[in-house]
């Protein structure tokens, strides 16, 4: 008697199949799960504590810094009876240094680095400096109030400076940059400025006077304070901070006319320099200042080096419009055998044309 042949089990191999088929699929797919794990794990922010210091009130006060892939990171001020307790702290402030923070001066005395620092003032006020002399919080003890990111430009950028305290001069140059520039955030108020000149510190008298000119006239008329100014950066050039060196020199682009003499010769140096951000700062501020720099720039971009083109270029570009009447000769630089010169001479002449 014959046997009938099985009949194939296609439900079953059909569901193996299916089952095969997005075992793998989900294989070659994991890492780009993993990668979206990673990638949402490190949008959360989490908090990771900075600086510390105990207040007269027996609280600890600390800095927290935001971390993860945050694009504008923000920092919170705290405050707690045990640091090791984080169900204990007690918020105060949160802020983000992109869009406000004032720029101060830091004792020289106590300066603790560049990230992360408390100080206390003599009046029990708490300020929190995340970066370099940015202050992004002033907490008063007495008032229990916290200025924050709309109160912190209402306080003075000598609230840490005593009658006899030694100002740090690497804030000195980044605070003249910055009234130089005359826009928030970090820009400090007239109104403390002014009350600056009345400060027991002579030193800060002296600087206060200097930014009440530079905040509203730039480093462009030849008076007496604005050369106190000029001759003051030009003997520091030579620090060997490279942060303050970058500071000075993009002051000096604020020189204007017969305030630019003394600051131009030492620019024309730097431009030479081996230090290539020196020389990229100092090309710019060359632009910057106009007229008067614009001969040598254009010696610049017709020197045998291709460096040196580079910088010129770069420095006409700073120049933007005012340096129209140069164009013929940039535009020859279309077609320079150096390729990073021709894409900066084509920067530079749309910047010629830019409004």
């Amino acid at each position: 008697m014959e046997t009938a042949p099985c009949a194939a089990p296609k439900n079953d191999n059909l569901l193996v199949i299916i089952i095969s088929s997005l075992f793998f699929s989900l294989l070659l797919l994991s890492p780009v799960f993993f990668l979206i794990y990673l990638g949402t794990k490190g949008w959360e922010p989490t908090w990771l504590k900075g600086d510390t210091i105990t207040g007269p009130d027996g609280y600890t006060y600390c800095l927290l810094h935001e971390s993860g892939l945050m694009q504008d990171p923000s920092v919170k001020l705290i405050r707690t009876k045990n640091i090791k307790e984080e169900d204990t702290f007690e918020e105060l402030g949160q802020n983000c240094l992109e869009f406000s923070w004032l720029s101060i001066i830091r004792p020289a005395n106590r300066v603790k680095g560049n990230q992360s620092q408390l100080y206390m003032t003599s009046t029990n006020t708490i300020v929190a400096i995340p970066y370099f002399n940015k202050a992004v919080f002033a907490y008063s003890i007495n008032e229990n109030h916290c200025y924050g990111s709309s109160e912190i430009d209402t306080q003075s950028p000598f609230m840490l400076i005593e009658k006899d305290t030694p100002l740090y001069e690497p804030d000195i140059f980044a605070l003249i940059l910055c009234a130089a520039k005359n826009w928030p955030p970090g820009c400090p108020r007239l109104d403390k400025l002014q009350e600056g000149l009345t400060h027991p510190n002579p030193e800060v008298n002296k600087l206060s006077k200097w930014l009440l000119e530079v905040q509203a006239h730039g480093l462009s008329r030849d008076n007496e304070t604005t050369q106190e100014v000029i001759d003051f950066l030009i003997a520091k050039i030579d620090i060997t901070d490279p942060e303050s060196q970058s500071n000075i020199i993009q002051i000096f682009g604020y020189c204007k006319e017969s305030a630019a003499i003394k600051p131009i010769p030492l620019l024309q140096k730097l431009v030479l320099d081996k230090n290539e951000t020196l020389a990229s700062d100092a090309a710019m501020s060359l632009g910057d200042i106009g007229q008067p720099a614009f001969p040598f720039l254009a010696d610049c971009i017709k020197s045998q080096n291709p460096h040196i083109r580079f910088l010129g270029l770069l420095g006409f570009r700073s120049a933007s419009s005012k340096a129209i009447s140069y164009e013929q000769e940039i535009r020859l630089l279309l077609n320079d055998n150096n390729p990073d010169v021709c894409q900066q001479a084509e920067l530079a002449l749309e910047s010629l044309h830019r409004n």
